[in-house]
């Protein structure tokens, strides 16, 4: 007891001293205890840490492979419903499981008009929009939709090639992209490193790339919703699912890199695989009120990312949804998909997060930034063997974020050897 409260008058003072508006709720899985609370109801910005949820609705959700395309065959053509899957052609993933599939097919029929969202979520911010963090969502993802640009020996490689015509030197200093126009500008001299900027998405857009990478015309459906893949009263055959790369590779890319491309996408394909419609608000409020009815009441949750300032959870928000995928998942399962990291000693006083390997972590969490506002959720298996779920929230603070994020870490650390 006399240690709990020291820990709590640390908090206390120093909470005050920096100015941090903070939220904590550390406990035991094994015994269902409450460890140490602060403020565990009061709701915060969450950033990153609401891909936490992303992470449960899809795996909730999607199958172990990801689907790729709903497709159907007619007598002289194949219909296709985008399902959102962001793998095709992805820098990093670089699945082409869609072109394969493609190459063998019949004339091709796109239906489009079944995403329902904009391409930007609520609260984003605008000037984010050159900058490879803030993709736009879409229903039919091609190279991640950004422009890859790389110079090798005085000579530029665009991906996709279609995009290569767009792309010019200009006498500014920074690489950038018009804010309305897919109109790319390199400085005159050479890029040092790889540029990564997203590209405007559009219907039409995408049917030039895909036909592009094809080699083969295609066309848009007519604006009449094709029936849906569980009407059974449809006259025409049902629409068939294309499997592509396996799920976990896709959730853990999206934790480790906090990639707010692939999260949006995560929850729209969700939304997938409850009916046609891509839509972020079917995938969230499914999962809701079937498996986080907790969130109803006591939360905001606008977008798959933590892009928007607009999202508002609790420290135990996050804990609870932890301990439901801890309840749902296998442990080795989550520790391959989480994010992993050891401690470190800065000073006398002081701790720091360092990634490590999984067989040597004993933390794995995700965090959250977003200016001014720090936070980290996860599991701590600590040094008596206990196993601890944790969400910690730092927001509203003016010191630097590396201040910040030495205090969580030593708090961390009191708890793996106190617990």
């Amino acid at each position: 007891m006399e240690r709990d409260r020291e820990v709590r008058d640390w908090l206390e003072s120093s909470a005050q001293e920096n100015g941090v508006l903070e939220g904590i709720l550390i406990l035991n899985t094994a015994e269902g205890d409450t460890l140490l609370a602060r403020q565990a109801e009061r709701l915060f910005i969450p950033a990153s840490t609401t891909k936490v949820f992303t992470l449960y609705t899809g795996m909730k959700l999607l199958p172990t492979r990801l689907p790729v395309l709903k497709y159907r065959f007619q007598e002289d053509r194949i219909e296709l419903i985008p399902t959102g899957d962001p793998t095709q052609l992805h820098p990093y993933f670089k699945d082409s499981t869609a072109l394969r599939f493609l190459r063998k097919a019949p004339p091709i029929q796109i239906h489009w008009e079944l995403f329902e969202e904009n391409a930007w979520g609520p609260g984003w911010a605008w000037e984010d929009y050159p900058y490879y963090f803030s993709p736009d969502r879409s229903a039919f993802p091609l190279f991640g939709n950004t422009v890859e640009i790389i110079e090798k020996d005085s000579s530029l490689q665009v991906l996709p090639s279609l995009m290569s015509s767009r792309v010019k030197r200009s006498i500014k200093r920074q690489p950038r992209r018009e804010r309305f126009s897919n109109d790319f500008s390199l400085p005159s001299t050479a890029l040092r490193d790889t540029l990564i900027v997203p590209y405007i998405t559009s219907d039409s857009l995408s049917l030039a790339l895909l036909s592009n990478e094809l080699g083969l015309p295609l066309y848009k459906a007519p604006d009449s919703i094709a029936p849906s893949l569980t009407d059974s009263t449809a006259l025409e055959a049902p629409f068939r699912v294309l499997l592509g790369a396996v799920s976990d590779s896709l959730y853990k890319y999206m934790m480790a890199e906090s990639d707010n491309f692939l999260a949006e996408q995560i929850m729209l394909m969700s939304a997938s695989t409850l009916s046609d419609t891509l839509s972020f608000r079917r995938s969230r409020d499914s999962i809701i009120k079937w498996h986080l009815p907790f969130l109803r009441d006591r939360s905001r949750w606008v977008d798959g990312s933590g892009l928007s300032r607009y999202n508002l959870q609790s420290p135990a928000n996050l804990v609870n949804t932890l301990l439901a995928l801890k309840k749902d998942f296998p442990e080795s399962r989550l520790q391959n998909l989480f994010p992993a990291y050891s401690f470190v000693q800065r000073n006398s006083t002081a701790w720091e997060l360092q990634k490590s390997t999984k067989d040597s972590a004993v933390v794995f969490a995700k965090s959250g930034y977003v200016g001014n506002n720090y936070n980290l959720t996860g599991f701590l298996y600590t040094e008596k063997g206990n196993l601890l779920v944790f969400a910690l929230m730092q927001n509203h603070y003016l010191q630097p974020t590396v201040e910040i994020r030495r205090r969580v870490a030593t708090l961390l650390h009191q708890a793996y050897l106190k617990y």
